[in-house]
């Protein structure tokens, strides 16, 4: 129970890292377009159980052509 030492805490040891190997898919932010100050309408396909965070893939439309985009968000 005493303190942390300061040498080791920067190595690669297993404490101070990231455990990210077994995520699924990184989370992805939506590209800013026309409707930056109004809501953006989707349908959540999918709910993925990451060991980080829930993550969502949710369907969009597309703009400009005859397509759905998919993207991975974050879920609270």
């Amino acid at each position: 129970m005493g303190r942390w030492m300061r040498v080791p805490r920067k190595s690669a040891d297993g404490t101070f890292t990231s455990h990210n190997q077994h995520s699924k898919v990184a989370p992805q932010v939506r590209l800013i377009d026309y409707e930056l100050y109004r809501y953006i309408r989707g349908a959540v396909m999918d709910i993925m159980h990451d060991p980080g965070a829930a993550l969502a893939i949710i369907a969009f439309c597309n703009l400009y052509k005859y397509k759905v985009l998919k993207s991975t968000a974050m879920t609270a």
